[in-house]
């Protein structure tokens, strides 16, 4: 059976019910909290390896239970590039962003509820020492432009192409960013995700960068693919150079 590989992200079910969609953003950003911050808990001398696959199918997870009922996102960074993109209306995204950040904090409280005790601030994100807040924001920029990039191919009508085992592929993107960013700054990518530890343990050092840098990578990546790349977007590039250019497009 295969999955439309837009189903999970777009807008395109508008009878959905914006209570529905925030019960779902709510339970998966619980769901991505949990199980992602659980992982982490004893693994800070083993590496990003533990932390990354943890993360990455929380992800697959949320995406597998809630995609088909309602577009799902799970990161508020996320939901601006969808908007920024057209896909979706500015009051579901408002919708989201409260479920999303809701969700997060939940999310928290429940791994708080749960975990074996430890002394050591769980899921508090920080920036390495051989990286300075500069070098960490624009890290975080560049990895969620990674991620947004691949997010607006999910979306892009273009892209009928890659389509089975979706929820899976995309784990593995953020598996492998998370990977190869938390050495560094500990591997945000999301902000309803840096926000609870730092309510919990009352510790904001930095957190600027991790709220910041994903939505602006977010977005930068989200307008570059609108209006660079994407053919069913009037005033795109791609657009531009079909219409301008026929002999191109043979």
């Amino acid at each position: 059976m295969e999955e439309d590989p837009s189903s999970f992200m777009k807008e395109d079910k508008p009878k959905i019910p914006l209570v529905i969609s925030f019960l779902t953003e709510v339970f998966g950003t619980t769901i991505l909290m949990w199980m992602g911050c659980l992982g982490c808990i004893y693994t800070y001398n083993i590496g990003p390896v533990i932390p990354a696959f943890a993360f990455g199918l929380a992800v697959t997870s949320v995406i597998q239970i809630f995609g088909h009922i309602s577009p799902i996102h799970i990161n508020p960074a996320v939901s601006l590039g969808v908007l920024i993109l057209g896909k979706m209306h500015w009051m579901r995204f408002i919708v989201y962003l409260l479920g999303q950040y809701v969700g997060a904090m939940f999310g928290f409280f429940l791994l708080w509820a749960t975990m074996p005790y430890t002394e050591q601030t769980v899921c508090l994100l920080k920036v390495n020492s051989f990286a300075n807040p500069l070098k960490a924001f624009f890290i975080e920029y560049f990895a969620t432009m990674i991620l947004m990039f691949v997010v607006a191919s999910v979306v892009d009508p273009a892209n009928s192409t890659y389509k089975d085992s979706l929820s899976l592929k995309l784990g593995m993107v953020v598996a492998g960013l998370v990977f190869s960013v938390e050495p560094s700054t500990g591997a945000c990518l999301n902000p309803a995700r840096s926000l609870p530890p730092c309510v919990f343990y009352n510790d904001f050092i930095n957190h600027w960068l991790y709220q910041i840098g994903p939505f602006a990578g977010m977005a930068t990546a989200a307008a570059m693919y609108r209006f660079l790349f994407d053919g069913t977007e009037k005033y795109s590039l791609h657009t531009f150079l079909k219409q301008k250019f026929t002999w191109c497009s043979h």
